[in-house]
Order: C-alpha cells, then structure tokens, then sequence
C-alpha cells in the first residue's frame, strides 16, 4: 500500500501543500517548525479520522486533507465544530457504509517504524527493508533466462530477492554437477591408451581407424557437455548480473535509511508528546469549566 498523492490545506501550519511521493523511498529534511510532523500527522487524520478543530491553520474555517493509495481516493474535511466529512472513492465506486471501517481495514497492512528499525540487527534490518520495499519477480521475467521445468518449482508469491536467491543456488548446484561430469569425462579420456608405435603400416591400419572413430566420438561427446555448459554459464552470469544489481539497490536502501537523523525524529515526537499533554490538560481544563 503506498501513497501516490498528497494534498493538504489549512492544517497545523500548512497552508495549501501538495506533493506526489517517489514510489520507492522519500526523506523530509528541513529545519524546525517547518511542516515536517504536519505531514506526518495529516496522513494519520486522513486515514484514522482525528478531528480535533484544533489542528485547523489559523484564519481558516476548516482544513481538507486528500490522499491517494494506488488507485484509491480518500478526501477528508474538518470545521472548527469538530464536525467533518470522508469520502472514499475506489476502482469501483464510492464507498458508501462505513467508510472508516474500510480505511481501518487498510491500515493492518505493513508500516515502517524508525525506532524499531534502528534497534534490530543486520539480518533482521534486511528482513525488515525487504518487507517495506518488496520486490516483484515474474514468470515472464525469466523465461528464455531460466530452464522452464526450474521456474515451474518456484514460489513467485516471495519477494524478487529471496527468488534470485533460491536461483543462484539452484544454478550453482547444477553448474557444480555440470564440472563434475566434464572432469570425469576427462579423465576417462586421459587415460585411454595411447597407440603404440608399429612399424609395418598394414599392420597399424585397423587400429589406427578404430582410434580414429573412438576418438571422434569423445569429441562428439565432449562438444556437447560444452555446449550445453556455454549455455547455462550463459543464462547463470545473466542472472547473477541481476543479483548483483538488485542487491545494488538494497545497499542504496540501507545507506539512504543510514542517513536519516533520528535524532530528529525523537525530538520531534517528544514535542509532540508535549502538544498531546498540553491539549489534554487544555480540555480537562474546559471539562472542569463546564461542571462548574
């Protein structure tokens, strides 16, 4: 599930922002007070419903949030009397009952945490990215590439890595055999006899001509475990190259993710906790007025 437009109007200090997100990976960078947690925290609304009047820009009537998930249009409204409005839209038609209900459902999907991510190991780091960026890897993306009976065995419900993966073994294992076979056909060719000198040539006639086709015929063979070894060393460099250029792309991953400051981060939610307890008392605070 990821999010393919954003537009937000007159919420906490956005005025009328709109961005379209990079499909694979997006860093906000900037100063304090700039709007970095108001995108944050727009997303939450538009998606959970958090309607509270005071996250409404000031000198506004009310802010509007619109988000677009793959195909799917979520468009919602919020007035200073903590009333609002959704809108969900899909392939298909609008979502007319419960459309929260709908959104809740999309939310059980896989979200990237920054504190867990910095807290897990190497592998599991991996692990973890592998799951936010997954990979597509197609049947049709191997054929002329792979032997069609080893694509029959594969599982393309996996992601693309841990497929190329299970490939390289699968190659490695069959070029292995491949040797195998070379080296013992070549030794059995080394140790037949060599002719042995003759001097009367009529004699040397029919051992030479049986030398001859015997030899032809271990060169028929031999041509064609090379053949059949060019052609799977072949397709096996075509998919290592693709190994090595995906797991490229991971390591950019890894690296971009290095460079985040989480510092930030965790200073930003600190404040934000602050805001939260500050709200908190305000409305006690009004609760308290309204009893008395």
């Amino acid at each position: 599930m990821k999010i393919t437009g954003l537009k937000v109007k007159d919420y906490l200090i956005l005025e009328d922002v709109e961005i379209t997100p990079d499909s694979k990976l997006n860093i906000f960078a900037g100063k304090n007070k700039q709007g970095k947690t108001s995108f944050i925290k727009a997303i939450e609304a538009g998606l959970k419903g958090i309607s509270d009047p005071s996250v409404i820009r000031r000198g506004a009537d009310k802010s509007e949030i619109q988000i677009d998930i793959e195909g799917l249009k979520i468009r919602r409204t919020m007035n200073r009397k903590g009333n609002g409005t959704l809108k969900v839209v899909t392939p298909a038609g609008d979502i007319k009952a419960s459309p929260q209900n709908y959104l809740d459902g999309l939310l059980s999907d896989f979200s990237f945490d920054p504190l867990t991510f910095i807290m897990l190991e190497g592998k599991e780091r991996t692990k973890y990215l592998r799951e936010l960026f997954k990979t597509k890897l197609l049947p049709e993306h191997l054929f002329g590439v792979i032997d069609p009976e080893i694509i029959s065995k594969l599982d393309f419900e996996k992601d693309g890595l841990s497929i190329l993966k299970e490939l390289e073994l699968l190659n490695y294992s069959k070029r292995t055999d491949i040797n195998k076979h070379m080296a013992g056909k070549k030794a059995l060719y080394e140790s037949y006899p060599k002719v042995q000198q003759i001097d009367d040539y009529e004699d040397a006639r029919p051992i030479i001509k049986e030398r001859l086709l015997d030899a032809e015929k271990k060169l028929t063979e031999a041509n064609a475990i090379k053949k059949q070894a060019e052609g799977t060393l072949a397709y096996v460099k075509k998919l290592e190259d693709k190994i090595v250029k995906d797991k490229a792309e991971l390591a950019l991953v890894e690296q971009q993710m290095q460079t985040v400051d989480y510092s930030v981060l965790l200073k930003e939610m600190d404040e934000l906790k602050a805001q939260i307890e500050e709200l908190s008392n305000q409305l006690k605070m009004k609760e308290s007025l309204k009893g008395k």
